[in-house]
C-alpha cells in the first residue's frame, strides 16, 4: 500500500442501489463494476460516479464537488502550528482491485480518492509531526450545510440524496489505536488525532462500512426477517420465523450469495413438513455448503412444541433438505431447535426445556454427526450440576468449533448467585464428549442472563449477559471473553459499550471470528432513535480487546432492533434487525452486511533494486492477528523472485522477507502482491534495474601535460550478459583526453581506462562523469603545464643528535593544488618525509632531516614530474679538538684560563668533565658547560704549590684532550 506517517480514511456513501448481477459471469461482472467506477480526466479535471448513487467532480487542485456540495483540504498541523495546503500535483491510476485511484501530492500532506464499490474513499497521508500538540487536518465545505449525526459521521443533504462523510480510525506503528475525532465546526470539518505518544509511522485500522441491506423478496408484515443470521464466506442465511408460507408463523429462511461486493437472494428455504407456529428459521447456522435451521415449535411426531432442526445442503447453487433432526427423547414443549450450531460434520442443537436423564426441564443440547449423507444423534449433553425442576435453560444458546462446544444456560446458578447464568464447555475425544468447565461472570449478578448468547472460535469464547447492570445503569448489558490455556478457561476481559446506556441490552447477541468480536445491543437508541439498535466491534491487539466501531442501521427506525442477531466470517459481519421497516412494511425486518478487511501492506525500502542483488521487503498488517497469519506473496515477473508466503506471528504486525532480483539487460518494472484469507491485499511496484555507475575514480589527483593517469569505473553490481556500456562525459577535452565510452564486461563490476593530460597554459581541473547513474558519479583531476620542474634540493650538514632543514626548489611557482615532491635518502639512518608539498604559488618548500648515527656524504634525492635532484649530507659526532691554557707558567696564587674547543657547535648544552693530574699543584672545577650553539668554553685554574701538572677535558666516549701548566714560587 503506502509508506506513511499518518493515514486517515473516510468514506462518502449514499443508500446503496443494488447493481444487476451477472452471477454466471463473474469476470464480466467484475469488468462492468470496474468500468462503472472509473474516474475520468477531462480537460484537466476529474469526474466519476457511484452507480445509482451520486456523480462527482474533482478539480486539479483537489476540490471535490458532489452536486451542490464542495469539500477541500485547506490545512493541517499540530496544536497551534498550522501549514496551509498548496496546489498539489495530481496523478490518475488504479488500485489493486482495478478501481480508479486519484492521487494528490503536496509537501507534507497527500490525498487519495479511490472509487470503490462501497463508496468514494478519501485517504490522507501526513508525513511528519510539525509542531507541539495533537495532529489535525482541516477541510472546508461550501454549498450544502452539514449536520453532525454521530461522533464519526457528518451528513449532507444534497440534491442527489443524503451523503455521509464517515468512518475514522487511526492506529500507530505498534498497532495501538489512537484516539481520533471528526467535528463539524461551522462550514469546516476538523479531523483530530491524539498522536502525543504515537509511534510513527501511523497506519489505518480496518474500518467497517455498510455494504448491503438485505431484505426478503417476498417481504411481509411482522415476518421478523433477521431474527437469526449466519454467514460464512460469500453465503449468508437469514431467518424469518414469522412468515406464513404454510400457516401462521410457519417460518422461512433466505439464502443470499455475494458476487464481488453485491448480494443476491439465491433461494428461499422452507421445511418439508412446514406447519403453523413452527417458527422455522428461529435459529440458523452454516458451514460450507451445509446449513442447519431450527424450528423450535415444530411438532415432528405430533408432540406439541417438541421442536425440530433441518439440515440443508447446496449442490450446483441449489439448496435441498437433507434431513430433519429431532431429539430421540423428545418431550412436549422441549423447544428442540431453539438454538443451532454447525462445524463441519458436527451439528449441535439446543433444547432449553428438555429433560435429560430424568431431570425435568433443565435443558439439553443434542450432538449429531454426519456419516455419508446421514445424520445420527451421537450424544445428549447436559450440565453436570443440573437439578431436576430447576429451569436453567441449558441450550438456550449453543456454539461449536471443531471438537469444542459451548452451551449457554442463562438461568443457571453460579457461585451461589441464583439465576446469574452460566455457560458450559464440552470437548470431544474419540467420539465421546465430556464437560470440561463451567464458565460464569467474574461480576456475576442475579438474573443477568449470562449465557443468553454464546460464540466460540478455537481457544476463545464470548458469552453475552444482556441484562447485566453496568456503572449503575440497569440492563446496560455486558459480554465476557474467555480464553483457554492448557485445558483451562479463564475470563480474559469484560466488554461493555463505550456509550453504555440503561436498558440497551448489550450482549443480547455475540459473534466471534479469530481476533474480532461483535456484540449486539438491539435496545440501544443511537442518535436518540428508541430501540433502533446498535452493534459494537472489538479487535484483539497486544493482549487487549479494543473497541473498534459502533454500528447502527443507516435507515434506523424506532424499535428496529438492529443487532438482535449477529454473525461474522472473516472480514464480513451481518446484523439482523427483525423489526426494521422496509418499503413501508412494518416489522418485515432486514439484515445489514458490513465488511472490514485487515489490510496487508507490502513495502520495500527503495523503489528499485539492482539486478543480481537482494532487497528486504516488509509485510505489515493493520492490526495484530490473534493467531499466526500467513500472507501470500507473488511477483508478476521472473526478474524478481519472492517467497510464496511470509508469516506474521500472533500479537505482532510485521514480517520481513527477502526478494532476489535477476540480472536484467534493461530496467524492468515488477509488481509484488501480498494477499491472504480475510486480508485486504496490497501491491507495491519496484523496478529491477541494470547496474548503475557507483563510482568514477582517478589514480592520481594531478597529471602533467603529456603524462597519463588511470581511471576506474565501478558498477553497483556485476554487469549482465552483454556487459554494460558506460558513457564518459569529459568537462574539458582540450585539457584531458579519455574515451567517450567504456564497457564493463559481463560478470564484472569494474573497468579501467587511461586518460592523458594535454598541453595547457595553466593548471586545469577536468571532471569526468560516468552514466547511467542515479546521482552524479564523477571524479576530477588537475592537468599541470609541463614547464614546471624541479631545479634543486639542498640539505646542510648537521650534528648527530640534532636535525637540519632541507629545501626543494621549483623552476616556477607551483600550480593549482601545489607541487608534491618525492624525497628519499640512500641510508636507513636518514629520517625524512617521503614527500614535501610546495604550496600553490610558491617556488620552494622546506623539510626536516635527521640521522640515527654518524655518517659522511650520504645523499638525499628529490623527484618531481620525472626530474630528480641530489645533495650530499653528513651527520657528525661532537668531540673536543683542543684544550689550551692562556699561560704555560703561573706563580702560586696566580690564575690561568684554559679554553676547550669543539669540532662543531654543540646542538645543546654540553658538559665536559675536568680533572687535574696532580690536584695539589693547581685547583680547577670538575665540569665545564659549553652552551648550545657554541664551539668553545673556558674555565680558570689557580696555582697552589710548586710543580708541573696536566689538566684534562673529557667527553664520555669521545676521548680526552689536555693542557700542561707549570706553577712556580
Amino acid at each position: 500500500m503506502l509508506t506513511i506517517s499518518a493515514l486517515l480514511v473516510c468514506s462518502f456513501s449514499l443508500a446503496k442501489v443494488p447493481e444487476k448481477q451477472l452471477e454466471n459471469y463473474p469476470e464480466l461482472q467484475r469488468a462492468v463494476s470496474q468500468s462503472q467506477r472509473q474516474i475520468r480526466a477531462v480537460d484537466g479535471a476529474f469526474s466519476g460516479a457511484q452507480p445509482g448513487q451520486f456523480q462527482f467532480q474533482i478539480s486539479p487542485a483537489g476540490r471535490l464537488a458532489v452536486s451542490d456540495l464542495t469539500i477541500r483540504t485547506v490545512a493541517f498541523g499540530n496544536g497551534h502550528q498550522s501549514i496551509a495546503t498548496v496546489r498539489p500535483s495530481a496523478a490518475l491510476g488504479k488500485d489493486n482491485a482495478g478501481h480508479s485511484k486519484l492521487s494528490f501530492t503536496r509537501p507534507g500532506l497527500s490525498e487519495w480518492y479511490v472509487n470503490e464499490t462501497v463508496g468514494l474513499h478519501h485517504w490522507f497521508q501526513i508525513d511528519r509531526k510539525v509542531g507541539d500538540g495533537n495532529l489535525w487536518v482541516k477541510l472546508a465545505t461550501s454549498g450544502v450545510r452539514g449536520i453532525q449525526t454521530g461522533p464519526e459521521t457528518i451528513q449532507f443533504s444534497t440534491s442527489q440524496g443524503s451523503l455521509s462523510y464517515a468512518g475514522l480510525k487511526v492506529w500507530d506503528a505498534s498497532g495501538r489505536k489512537l484516539a481520533a475525532s471528526m467535528q463539524l465546526r461551522g462550514s469546516e470539518i476538523v479531523i483530530g488525532v491524539d498522536d502525543a505518544s504515537a509511534v510513527y509511522p501511523i497506519t489505518i485500522d480496518p474500518t467497517w462500512s455498510e455494504q448491503a441491506i438485505l431484505t426478503a423478496s417476498d417481504k411481509s408484515t411482522s415476518a421478523y426477517f433477521g431474527a437469526a443470521v449466519a454467514i460464512e464466506g460469500d453465503t449468508a442465511i437469514i431467518g424469518a420465523p414469522y412468515t406464513d408460507p404454510s400457516g401462521t408463523y410457519s417460518g422461512s429462511v433466505y439464502v443470499f450469495t455475494r458476487t464481488g461486493s453485491s448480494w443476491t437472494e439465491q433461494q428461499i428455504l422452507t421445511a418439508s413438513d412446514k406447519s403453523s407456529t413452527a417458527e422455522f428459521g428461529f435459529s440458523v447456522a452454516i458451514s460450507g455448503d451445509t446449513a442447519v435451521i431450527g424450528a423450535r415449535f415444530a411438532d415432528p411426531t405430533g408432540v406439541t412444541d417438541a421442536g425440530s432442526a433441518y439440515v440443508f445442503t447446496r449442490s450446483g447453487g441449489t439448496w435441498s433438505e437433507q434431513q430433519v433432526l429431532s431429539a430421540a427423547d423428545e418431550i412436549e414443549f422441549g423447544t428442540f431447535g431453539h438454538s443451532v450450531a454447525i462445524s463441519g460434520d458436527t451439528v449441535l442443537v439446543g433444547s432449553p426445556n428438555a429433560s435429560p436423564d430424568g431431570a425435568n426441564f433443565v435443558g439439553a443440547a443434542y450432538l449429531f454427526t454426519r456419516s455419508g449423507g446421514n445424520w445420527n444423534q451421537q450424544q445428549v449433553l447436559s450440565a453436570s450440576d443440573k437439578v431436576s425442576g430447576e429451569l436453567d435453560y441449558f441450550g438456550i444458546s449453543v456454539g461449536v468449533s471443531g471438537d469444542t462446544a459451548i452451551i449457554g444456560a442463562y438461568e443457571a446458578d453460579a457461585g451461589g448467585v441464583s439465576d446469574s447464568g452460566a455457560a458450559y464447555i464440552f470437548t470431544g475425544s474419540g467420539g465421546v464428549w465430556s464437560e470440561q468447565q463451567k464458565l460464569s461472570a467474574s461480576d456475576k449478578s442475579e438474573s443477568a442472563k449470562f449465557g443468553n448468547a454464546v460464540a466460540i472460535s478455537g481457544d476463545r469464547a464470548v458469552v453475552g449477559a444482556y441484562l447485566t447492570s453496568s456503572s449503575g445503569l440497569n440492563e446496560a448489558g455486558a459480554a465476557y471473553v474467555f480464553a483457554r490455556t492448557a485445558g483451562t478457561w479463564s475470563e480474559q476481559q469484560v466488554l461493555s459499550a463505550s456509550d453504555k446506556a440503561e436498558y440497551a441490552t448489550f450482549g443480547y447477541s455475540v459473534a466471534l471470528s479469530g481476533g474480532t468480536v461483535v456484540v449486539g445491543a438491539p435496545d440501544a437508541a443511537p442518535e436518540g432513535v428508541i430501540d433502533s439498535g446498535t452493534a459494537y466491534t472489538y479487535t484483539f491487539n497486544a493482549g487487549v480487546w479494543t473497541d473498534e466501531q459502533i454500528l447502527s442501521a443507516s435507515d434506523k427506525v424506532m424499535f428496529g432492533n438492529f443487532g438482535a442477531s449477529v454473525s461474522i466470517s472473516g472480514d464480513t459481519a451481518i446484523f439482523g434487525a427483525p423489526e426494521a421497516v422496509s418499503d413501508g412494511i412494518p416489522y418485515t425486518g432486514a439484515a445489514y452486511v458490513y465488511q472490514s478487511s485487515t489490510q496487508a501492506t507490502v513495502t520495500f525500502p527503495f523503489i528499485g533494486v539492482t539486478g543480481g542483488k537482494n532487497i528486504v521487503g516488509t509485510v505489515t498488517l493493520s492490526s495484530a492477528p490473534v493467531v499466526d497469519t500467513i500472507v501470500n506473496l507473488s511477483s508478476n515477473s521472473s526478474s524478481l523472485t519472492v517467497p510464496a508466503s511470509v508469516m506474521v506471528l500472533a500479537g505482532t504486525t510485521t514480517a520481513t522477507f527477502t526478494a532476489t532480483s535477476a540480472l536484467v539487460t534493461s530496467d524492468t518494472p515488477v509488481t509484488v502482491t501480498a494477499s491472504g484469507a480475510d486480508l485486504a491485499s496490497d501491491t507495491v511496484d519496484i523496478t529491477v534495474r541494470v547496474p548503475r555507475v557507483s563510482s568514477v575514480s582517478f589514480s592520481a589527483d594531478f597529471v602533467t601535460a603529456g603524462e597519463t593517469a588511470v581511471c576506474t569505473v565501478t558498477l553497483q553490481a556485476v554487469a549482465p550478459p552483454g556487459g554494460i556500456m558506460v558513457t564518459l562525459t569529459n568537462s574539458d577535452p582540450s585539457g584531458l583526453s579519455c574515451p567517450a565510452t567504456v564497457v564493463v564486461p559481463a560478470g564484472q563490476t569494474k573497468v579501467s581506462f587511461t586518460a592523458t593530460g594535454n598541453s595547457v597554459g595553466a593548471a586545469t581541473t577536468v571532471k569526468v562523469e560516468g552514466t547511467p547513474s542515479f546521482n552524479e558519479k564523477s571524479d576530477t583531476i588537475t592537468v599541470n603545464p609541463a614547464s614546471v620542474h624541479l631545479t634543486g634540493v639542498n640539505v646542510p650538514n648537521f650534528v648527530l643528535g640534532s636535525s637540519t632543514t632541507g629545501q626543494v626548489t621549483l623552476s616556477q611557482p607551483a600550480l593549482a593544488g601545489g607541487a608534491l615532491v618525492s624525497l628519499a635518502g640512500n641510508s636507513a639512518a636518514i629520517t625524512l618525509p617521503s614527500t614535501v608539498l610546495v604550496p600553490e604559488g610558491a617556488t620552494s618548500a622546506s623539510f626536516s632531516v635527521s640521522s640515527s648515527f654518524a655518517l659522511q656524504n650520504a645523499t638525499v634525492t628529490a623527484s618531481y614530474l620525472g626530474s630528480t635532484k641530489t645533495d650530499l649530507v653528513s651527520a657528525l659526532y661532537v668531540h673536543i679538538t683542543s684544550i689550551v691554557t692562556s699561560h704555560g707558567s703561573i706563580a702560586i696564587g696566580a690564575d690561568a684560563t684554559i679554553t676547550v674547543t669543539l669540532n662543531v657547535p654543540t646542538p645543546q648544552d654540553l658538559t665536559v668533565t675536568i680533572f687535574v693530574q696532580k690536584p695539589g699543584v693547581v685547583s680547577a672545577p670538575t665540569q665545564l658547560v659549553i652552551p648550545a650553539g657554541s664551539t668553545t668554553g673556558s674555565f680558570q685554574v689557580t696555582g697552589t704549590s710548586k710543580g708541573t701538572t696536566n689538566v684534562y677535558g673529557t667527553l664520555p666516549g669521545q676521548g680526552t684532550k689536555s693542557a700542561k701548566i707549570v706553577v712556580t714560587l
